[in-house]
């Protein structure tokens, strides 16, 4: 079998990211307040719901952006493939890079490096427009 990837090692890329926050959801239950009172008495006890936190964090992704402190030198190649008749065939090549760690760092899949800068950039501005459509 002869596999063909995209880079190679020692190969220089950009890799892009997208960002996110923690948006803080209000429990419904108690209102945010972590507490509810039993039977329409003054006797409280932890929201079942939320227990006791009040909400809870959701993940929102934000813009893609090119992560520039990451852009390194190919250090690792990992290749995964499947008979067609698992996963449909799915081949998945994954990269490590001398400046996110190899053997012990991030793993950046393909469609997320770049061999320059400014395609990387075009790749976050065609992300950015589809996602904010």
């Amino acid at each position: 079998m002869n596999i063909k990837t995209k880079y190679n090692l020692k190969d220089f890329v950009y890799p892009i990211s997208q960002g996110g926050y923690d948006e803080f959801i209000k429990c419904e239950t108690c209102e945010g307040r972590g507490i509810i009172n039993v039977n329409n008495t003054e006797k409280t006890i932890h929201c079942p719901d939320c227990w006791g936190d009040g909400g809870h964090k959701e993940w929102k992704a934000d813009n893609w952006y090119v992560h520039e402190e990451s852009c390194g030198r190919v250090g690792r190649i990992g290749v995964e493939i499947y008979d067609k008749k698992y996963y449909d065939g799915k081949k998945e090549y994954m990269y490590m890079l001398d400046s996110t760690g190899v053997g012990s760092g991030t793993v950046w899949n393909e469609d997320c490096l770049f061999p320059s800068a400014e395609e990387a950039q075009a790749e976050c501005n065609k992300r950015n427009l589809s996602r904010n459509k």
